[in-house]
């Protein structure tokens, strides 16, 4: 621990190896800049940066076996805010997309963990989805898809069985109202 003149305490992080030279900075306010944390098998398990105390720049997280990323993401005052990536602990991208003062927004993409397909796509706005959804396999064929209007299915909604018949079906605020199967004539392009 080193006490600095303007009152700041840099402090080693706890499990860090040796070969770590950083020093996570505390002051009157809080804590101050890059911080790390390790697990006590000297993995590093995180680096956030803070601004008094608060969540403030870019936030990285490891899985604490592997060392792995397993979320990257950027912090405004404390809110999520901007891009934003999720893995699993293979290194695969789980799901991508932003933030905005906290919440979901715009288009987010999520993939399958063994495949690296995509799994599911669409918009969201204020952490609710909204727009047209595609879902996938894990192979990349559609599935379904369908609209969302403030996180329920709305309207038309068409399904791919595994049988090959397309499933017609209406939603109404998120209830299913109307479904009809359909044998699909040819691949659906």
């Amino acid at each position: 621990m080193a006490f600095c003149q303007n009152g700041e305490i840099a402090e080693r992080p706890k499990y860090a190896p040796r070969s770590d030279k950083s020093r996570n900075i505390t002051d009157l306010k809080g804590k101050q800049g890059l911080w790390k944390v390790y697990s006590w098998e000297r993995i590093l398990i995180s680096e956030t940066t803070y601004l008094n105390d608060i969540r403030h720049g870019p936030c990285t997280k490891y899985f604490s076996f592997s060392g792995l990323i397993r979320e990257e993401s950027n912090y405004v005052f404390g809110k999520k805010d901007g891009s934003y990536k999720n893995y699993y602990n293979n290194g695969q991208v789980n799901s991508e997309g932003t933030y905005k003062d906290g919440k979901k927004t715009d288009r987010w993409v999520s993939y399958y963990k063994t495949s690296g397909e995509k799994r599911s796509e669409g918009n969201y706005l204020e952490n609710k989805k909204t727009g047209i959804w595609n879902f996938y396999n894990s192979r990349g064929v559609p599935r379904s898809s369908g609209a969302y209007q403030n996180d329920l299915k709305v309207g038309p909604w068409v399904t791919l069985d595994s049988d090959g018949k397309v499933i017609l079906a209406e939603y109404v605020n998120g209830v299913l109202k109307v479904k009809e199967p359909k044998i699909l004539p040819k691949k659906i392009k």
